[in-house]
């Protein structure tokens, strides 16, 4: 009930985990701000360990979300958060864990996001399977940022095979997510198509997140292989899911997706009507495709006002994938930073990029 989850601070922390997970951040935040007033003014009201469990929690969580601070001071809370935790994992949960632990990768912290997740699989033997399988797909994600994609791979089909063995659908579809990527990366079709496509059919896993990504990866790989009309049936299923879900979000990059595919399908017009019509956003998170999907459509207008527009598009997802320290989205913009100056007659601009 509404009036016990106002009183207590550790379900107000959970209701934020629960909001953080559907990409509500201004919910999480309010939360969050929430849960740390109780606590500071009812500290008794849990026992000194779970108090302090708690505040360590509520500090993760702060790390995470709070994009306006100082990578010196989020890094602060980071480890001041490990440090209350390290001793507690068997009582704490993955969700903390994994934003301490990706937050230290956004910072370029990798080695300390490696330790987190080392840690936690050596010593929190016993949480559920599940959990520490998503802690290792973590360790498979830092390996990729590291350029180490065999490793990778290794992880996620550890993690693939655990999952087919325990029924864990969700272990299942990240893992397809990640040797998805690895796929693409490698240029190899059709194990790619074969993986994006699991994870598209099951979107509501993982709140639409992942399978944006593989349903944008799909559409680029239908269109190189001439058959551009499959993307237009996968996509309507996604916006039916979508439209189910009822999640801004995830409708938003289901439309940008529905862009996409018009430009793949010859129907250039309809997607710069999209693409024009969309407001200037700052992209916040990795999985967010309506940016990309933009400057692909202005780069295919090619007009001199388009170009411009995609060039300063892409400018900024260079400084956001930089900085989240991403390596893999950036060689893509780069590529597509390269194809607009060559369209702005930037020949050796162009060449020099690609380098």
């Amino acid at each position: 009930p509404l009036s016990l989850l106002d009183q207590r601070a550790d379900l107000l922390a959970g209701m934020a985990w629960v909001k953080r997970a559907y990409i509500d951040h201004e919910a999480c935040l309010a939360l969050h701000r929430q849960a740390s007033e109780l606590l500071d003014r009812d500290p008794d009201a849990l026992s000194g360990r779970n108090q302090q469990l708690l505040a360590a929690e509520l500090k993760g969580l702060q790390a995470w979300l709070d994009k306006s601070s100082a990578p010196e001071a989020t890094l602060s809370l980071v480890r001041q958060s490990w440090d209350r935790l390290r001793g507690e994992l068997a009582r704490s949960h993955c969700n903390v864990v994994l934003a301490l632990a990706y937050t230290s990768q956004e910072l370029g912290e990798l080695d300390f996001a490696m330790e987190v997740v080392r840690t936690t699989l050596q010593e929190a033997t016993n949480w559920p399977l599940a959990a520490r399988c998503r802690v290792a797909h973590a360790a498979g994600f830092f390996h990729l940022c590291n350029g180490d994609s065999a490793e990778a791979e290794k992880q996620f089909r550890r993690n693939l095979l655990l999952a087919e063995q325990h029924t864990l659908p969700i272990i299942a579809l990240i893992s397809r997510h990640g040797l998805g990527a690895i796929a693409d990366l490698r240029n190899q079709l059709d194990q790619a198509k074969e993986h994006h496509l699991e994870v598209i059919r099951q979107p509501y896993l993982t709140t639409g997140r992942d399978a944006v990504v593989d349903m944008y990866s799909l559409i680029g790989i239908y269109a190189r292989d001439g058959e551009q009309e499959k993307s237009r049936a996968l996509v309507g299923e996604l916006m039916a899911s979508a439209q189910l879900a009822g999640r801004p979000f995830f409708l938003e990059q289901v439309a940008a997706l529905d862009a996409y595919t018009d430009l793949t399908c010859g129907k250039r017009k309809r997607a710069l009507l999209w693409a024009l019509g969309v407001p200037d956003s700052q992209m916040s998170a990795t999985f967010d495709r309506i940016p990309l999907i933009r400057a692909r459509i202005l780069l295919a207008e090619a007009s001199m006002v388009c170009l411009v527009k995609a060039e300063q598009i892409l400018q900024e997802l260079l400084r956001f994938y930089s900085t989240s320290h991403v390596w893999y989205r950036q060689t893509e913009i780069l590529v597509l930073q390269a194809l607009v100056k060559d369209g702005l007659g930037q020949a050796d601009s162009a060449l020099a990029t690609l380098a």
